[in-house]
């Protein structure tokens, strides 16, 4: 592959979250690049779930693929994806490549080109032993729409997941935290007007309060959870991967995308 075709491979990913044998599935005939906005299907032969996807793309994305494939027959592959043995290799010498350009840029000051030959950015390896792989570009797409505080039923639905279990188990950690707010919300119940206290029948306003507190209770509850899950079990998840992981391979497309302009 060459270096312009596999910096669109890593953007169709990223974006996807497709996995590599739904692209390596993926034709012509199945980019929409003229819709509003353009998407790309799978058949769901080629899918884990064994269901048909569709997967919304950018519109750069899509003018980028539309220029790519602009020769190729329908049924043609996209992308001419090296063995399944052979695509963490491709990513991982991308990477090397791209650390390297990174730390040349520093050699001028010795101090930063020090801090950065300590940094494990854009390493295949972290300090903590974890290490890239491909499937990482489909968990950076998963993590960057949890990190924009997506709802998590959009990010299940994005990533294709069977439960939200799996999702929340995932990614749960990354979403933004609201437990600040929502005790925000409490301390106002704290608050409000005496009159809520009163007993049932003295007012109407207090005949109103329980209702309107439960209802508040509800909205807080449901906020409260929606981005954190159940903590236990957040608290028995095990990362897989770092989020520093996934968000290096979009350090180091950047990085990529500049050597081969």
């Amino acid at each position: 592959m060459t270096g312009n075709e596999r910096l669109l491979l890593y953007h169709t990913v990223i974006q996807t979250g497709l996995r590599s044998n739904e692209l390596r599935s993926l034709t012509r005939g199945q980019l929409y690049f003229d819709s509003n906005p353009p998407y790309i299907t799978c058949k769901a032969g080629s899918t884990k779930n064994r269901k048909d996807a569709r997967q919304y793309i950018q519109s750069e994305l899509a003018a980028d693929s539309k220029t790519h494939v602009a020769t190729k027959s329908p049924k043609a592959p996209t992308f001419k994806l090296p063995h399944e043995t052979n695509l963490a290799r491709m990513l991982r010498d991308d990477l090397s490549q791209a650390r390297k350009r990174w730390l040349s840029e520093a050699k001028s000051d010795p101090l930063k080109y020090s801090q950065r030959q300590q940094s494990d950015f854009l390493s295949d390896v972290n300090h903590e032993g974890e290490i890239t792989d491909f499937h990482s570009l489909r968990h950076t797409c998963g993590a960057w729409l949890a990190m924009t505080g997506a709802h998590p039923k959009e990010v299940q639905q994005i990533m294709r997941h069977q439960s939200i279990t799996l999702t929340m188990d995932t990614y749960g950690h990354l979403f933004p935290d609201q437990e600040a707010e929502a005790v925000g919300r409490v301390r106002q119940m704290l608050l409000d007007p005496p009159e809520i206290l009163r007993a049932p029948g003295t007012s109407n306003q207090a005949a109103e309060a329980p209702h309107s507190a439960q209802r508040l209770v509800q909205q807080t509850t449901r906020e409260t959870l929606r981005p954190a899950a159940n903590g236990k079990v957040l608290a028995r998840r095990k990362r897989k991967r770092l989020s520093l992981c996934r968000l290096r391979t979009w350090a180091m497309v950047c990085c990529y995308e500049r050597r081969i302009a």
